[in-house]
């Protein structure tokens, strides 16, 4: 899911003209090797009823509750947690998770 995000945000950009087709293509390139470091997690029922609970308590939205509750699993492999989604940024803080948000 992630790495679906993270093309759609790079052809959001491509479309917002915040970047150019040649800066797509080396992003996607980017986001390929980034992609080989990153830690994957199976959705499975328990990471279901967690995303779901933070849904709540959080006012998270469906899929930032599951990015949020799949970085709470791995939260003891020293995990930094990337978003530029404010409320999912403050969700993983609140938590205890290294966040880098992208918005600044």
């Amino acid at each position: 899911m992630t790495y679906v995000e993270a093309s759609a945000a790079l052809a959001s950009a491509v479309r917002a003209h915040r970047i150019d087709a040649d800066e797509h293509e080396a992003a996607l390139t980017v986001l390929a090797d980034l992609w080989q470091e990153i830690s994957a997690v199976e959705v499975d029922e328990t990471l279901m009823r967690t995303a779901a609970s933070l849904a709540r308590t959080d006012a998270l939205r469906g899929y930032d509750a599951i990015q949020c509750a799949s970085a709470l699993r791995l939260a003891g492999l020293d995990v930094v947690a990337v978003s530029g989604d404010n409320v999912l940024c403050e969700s993983w803080h609140r938590h205890g998770l290294h966040v880098v948000n992208t918005n600044g």
